[in-house]
């Protein structure tokens, strides 16, 4: 891969790789228009860009607290109580007030598509360790 690319702690790989999906969502967004089925990637888009931001969050909080695993604890119940409430909110949003701006799949679907890239990331740096 790039140099630099290779210098990236894990959760900043998988932040550059959803960045680089989330980009190309951007791109495509207008193609949705004409259908009037916006609220489809606007959900895919708010999931990405959150999953994006916890794990860039979390390379920073590595970066700067490598020994210690406090902040993990911390900042798993964070990341795990602002999925949640978002989640409700959007559900509050859809359902109940019907207020259909993002789906509600379609961002669990992008937070789990950051989730994914980081699993086949954290893979792949667990073959590469082995062969060295």
């Amino acid at each position: 891969m790039i140099k630099w690319f290779d210098k990236l702690n894990i959760y900043y790989k998988c932040s550059v790789l959803s960045a680089i999906f989330l980009f190309l969502a951007l791109a495509l967004l207008p193609l949705f228009h004409f259908n009037n089925i916006n609220e489809y990637p606007l959900g895919l888009i708010l999931g990405v860009s959150m999953g994006e931001l916890i794990f860039v969050l979390n390379g920073y909080l590595e970066n700067k607290y490598p020994d210690t695993y406090k902040w993990a604890v911390a900042f798993n119940v964070f990341r795990y109580l602002l999925f949640a409430i978002l989640l409700i909110v959007l559900a509050l949003c859809y359902y109940k007030w019907e207020i259909k701006v993002f789906n509600l799949f379609t961002y669990v679907s992008g937070y789990t598509l950051v989730y994914l890239i980081f699993i086949i990331l954290y893979a792949y740096e667990g073959r590469k360790e082995g062969e060295d």
